[in-house]
């Protein structure tokens, strides 16, 4: 089955726009049972509970794509957005044909100020992998 996925908005309250490979987390183990409850955390605005626990996930799966997402989402959350990057950086370098980590990545360029070209680049990348379309980043980017 080819993973479903959700992007866009500011879903859970979190300063990064957050794009998962689900747009929810099934439940089939006690990993997924902790990157969903990382989720309600996010959710609740409580990132730095969520980021104890996705670095204790990550020690677990290090490659794991949306325990890397939800991270660099928490990181976000609490102003750590240098660190985001990394972990973003991370998700790429695991998953390069993902759209997710570009996407994101280009989102937090633009948040971060490095100019509108680096964002651009991202998104395209992003959108090379198989991207949703966002009208209100491409906006941004104009």
């Amino acid at each position: 089955m080819a993973p479903m996925t959700a992007c866009g908005g500011k879903k859970g309250g979190a300063k990064l726009n957050l794009c998962l490979q689900w747009p929810s987390i099934p439940v089939a183990d006690d990993f997924n049972a902790k990157l969903k409850t990382a989720l309600q955390e996010i959710k609740r605005k409580e990132y730095a509970a969520a980021d104890l626990l996705l670095e204790a996930l990550l020690k677990e799966k290090p490659n794991d794509l949306n325990a890397l997402v939800l991270r660099a989402a928490a990181q976000s959350g609490i102003g750590s957005y240098h660190a985001a990057r990394r972990t973003l950086e991370r998700a790429q370098r695991a998953h390069p044909r993902s759209y997710i980590p570009c996407y994101n990545l280009a989102v937090l360029a633009l948040k971060l100020g490095e100019g509108k070209e680096t964002a651009r680049q991202y998104y395209e990348m992003s959108r090379e992998f198989g991207g949703p379309r966002d009208l209100k980043l491409e906006a941004k980017l104009q």
